[in-house]
């Protein structure tokens, strides 16, 4: 949950001018995926690259949705 709230809290944080947001973890195969799945549909856009090979992690996938849920920010 910490985690979460932290990267929804960075998410909301940076200046309107920022258009990219890069999401990287140590093997990009499930974590990050779900992470810019969330982002994306927070913002209401498809990201630009999305690895077809994987599968978002749902554990992660829910607990930031769940992040912006809690705030009432859905």
């Amino acid at each position: 949950d910490f985690d979460a709230i932290c990267i929804k809290n960075f998410v909301e944080g940076l200046p309107k001018e920022v258009d990219t947001i890069y999401v990287h973890c140590y093997a990009g195969m499930s974590r990050s995926p779900a992470i810019a799945q969330v982002i994306a549909e927070k913002f209401g856009v498809e990201p630009e690259s999305r690895r077809t090979a994987t599968n978002p992690n749902k554990f992660i996938y829910n607990k930031l949705k769940n992040a912006w849920r809690e705030d009432g920010n859905q």
